[in-house]
């Protein structure tokens, strides 16, 4: 069971990873495919890419580290939650 988890708890992780990539590069393509001054043709598709693929990377990093500042802020927490009783209970405080 446990495994049938981990393997589960895989395939999501990869299924927000492309994600990650392919939903800025949509979000982009949508609102370039606008019409007016958005619009672009055959000689300004090179505007897609440019703003496509910082955004694409910047999103996916943003996505691939946050967990991990959110894992040191929980340690972090739990560290102080630690300290704070261990504080109390040397001074015969009840917590």
């Amino acid at each position: 069971m446990a495994k049938l988890g981990a393997e589960e708890a895989q395939r999501i992780n990869q299924l927000t990873v492309a994600a990650l990539v392919f939903l800025p590069l949509s979000f982009i393509a949508s609102l370039f495919s606008m019409s007016g001054q958005f619009a672009l043709d055959a000689e300004r598709q090179w505007i897609y890419w440019t703003v496509a693929l910082p955004l694409t990377g910047l999103v996916t990093l943003a996505g691939v580290y946050r967990p991990r500042i959110k894992k040191k802020t929980e340690v972090m927490e739990n560290s102080n939650k630690i300290s704070r009783r261990l504080r109390l209970w040397g001074s015969g405080a009840s917590y």
